[in-house]
């Protein structure tokens, strides 16, 4: 059995980018700042509303396949909030917790994810 994972932010005002190209949105993979730097500027005069999207696939030795996915809804702030070392976690307000993720605990974080929610889809629905 193999199983992979993949997740982005997804900006409805954007159609939908940075989606998968959300780590390396500014050109270079992983610099945190410059990509919410390019998101921000992408995003003036326009409706902030966003969600995480996370897909997690899973293929069986027989050749059979099942997709699994996780969202969690917010909008992007303007500020940047709480923890600045990981992702967009610091412009994500989480419309459930009331907070940016980068303010979040990482329990409240993982309550709410993305990527929580689609792990526990394929846990419920994982064939051994």
């Amino acid at each position: 059995m193999v199983i992979g994972e993949d997740s982005g932010l997804c900006v409805y005002s954007l159609d939908g980018e940075p989606g998968i190209y959300s780590a390396r949105y500014a050109g270079e993979h992983g610099n945190n700042e410059k990509n919410r730097s390019k998101l921000q500027k992408e995003l003036i005069g326009k409706d902030r509303k966003a969600y995480f999207n996370c897909v997690v696939a899973v293929m069986y030795p027989n050749g059979e396949y099942n997709f699994f996915s996780g969202k969690t809804y917010g909008l992007i702030s303007k500020e940047e909030l709480g923890n600045k070392d990981f992702g967009y976690d610091c412009i994500f307000y989480s419309e459930e917790l009331g907070k940016t993720f980068g303010e979040a605990t990482e329990e409240e974080k993982n309550s709410v994810s993305h990527r929580g929610r689609a792990i526990k889809e394929l846990l419920k629905n994982i064939r051994f």
